[in-house]
């Protein structure tokens, strides 16, 4: 127990079994001092405690921590995967559009040869120079086949080499260009052929009738003189039909001395035709005519002795012998 001892306080401790007391005396400042420090260690031990309390993570915090850890690597795990089938899938549909993009090369090919060979025989059809157009295959080319992925070369995909197939459908499509080209050239030639030949007099001018005159020397039916006959007469009943034997434009419809009345058209590229002594015109000067269309009606104007027609026909202004155009 304490007691105050003046200045001090005593503290009086008994010692074991004999009872004897020990007093023990603390001045008042000392025992201040000591209170006060140990309600300072008290405090900071406490606050120490709450804070390790407060920081440290219990059992439930770490559980949660883990569990959201493992969806996430989850989560992770089901996107690589779905990545991974992705990946497969576009794997799977290159090689199919390489091996369509393969076949499709294919069929352009036998296009083309079956163009060439078409081109080919048109050209001999249309009877043209040899070399004019060429129709020949490319030139041939070989080799050993050596894979080019062992010398660093692009990897194929279904077999099929990326590329190299790239290249040959450019070449292909100007294969494709250049035929193309030529057909255009050769079917141009050829139209402008069927013109000439369209525009050609060629045929019979009138139902019926007969060649009753030819063409060169013969005697003058007026004077019984030698003379040169430009043309060809025909025959026929009056009236009749007189028709063109070409296509043209009528560069001539009315009277003209000799002629009586006369129809003239041009046909282009050089040719010309004169229908004389006609009974009367049925076109007009500068009409288009159809090959078959009736210009005239047989006649017996100008100088004539019967009703015919006088036939001319003319290249470039010179008159040559009209039986060669005639279907009979």
């Amino acid at each position: 127990m304490a007691r105050n001892c003046k200045e001090s306080y005593c503290l009086v401790l008994t010692r074991g079994s004999t009872g004897r007391p020990l007093h023990v005396s603390f001045s008042r400042t000392a025992l201040f001092g000591g209170i006060v420090s140990f309600l300072g260690f008290m405090a900071a031990f406490a606050y120490l405690a709450s804070q390790f309390l407060l920081t440290s993570p219990d059992a439930s915090t770490l559980k949660n921590k883990y569990e959201q850890r493992v969806a996430r690597l989850e989560t992770d795990r089901a996107e690589l995967q779905e990545d991974i089938k992705r990946f497969r899938e576009t794997r799977e549909g290159m090689d199919a559009a390489m091996q369509a993009l393969g076949q499709q090369v294919g069929t352009m090919q036998a296009r083309v040869t079956r163009l060439d060979s078409l081109g080919e025989q048109v050209v001999k059809v249309a009877g043209l120079e040899d070399g004019e157009f060429d129709f020949a295959p490319d030139p041939a080319v070989g080799g050993p086949d050596e894979s080019l992925e062992g010398r660093g070369g692009p990897v194929k995909l279904g077999g099929q080499d990326l590329p190299e197939l790239a290249r040959e459908v450019e070449r292909l499509s100007e294969r494709i260009a250049n035929r193309q080209g030529q057909l255009e050239l050769l079917r141009g030639m050829i139209d402008r052929r069927n013109v000439r030949d369209q525009m050609r007099p060629d045929g019979w001018p009138t139902d019926g009738g007969w060649l009753s005159s030819h063409f060169g020397r013969r005697v003058d039916p007026f004077s019984g003189n030698p003379t040169y006959h430009d043309g060809v007469d025909i025959a026929n009943k009056e009236g009749a039909e007189v028709n063109a034997i070409a296509p043209g434009v009528v560069t001539w419809a009315g009277e003209r001395y000799g002629y009586g009345q006369l129809v003239e058209i041009d046909h282009g590229n050089g040719y010309r035709t004169r229908y004389g002594h006609n009974e009367d015109v049925a076109v007009e000067l500068g009409e288009s005519v159809e090959k078959g269309q009736q210009v005239a009606s047989v006649g017996d104007t100008g100088r004539s002795t019967g009703p015919h027609i006088h036939l001319e026909v003319l290249r470039e202004g010179k008159a040559i012998d009209p039986r060669k155009f005639l279907d009979r």
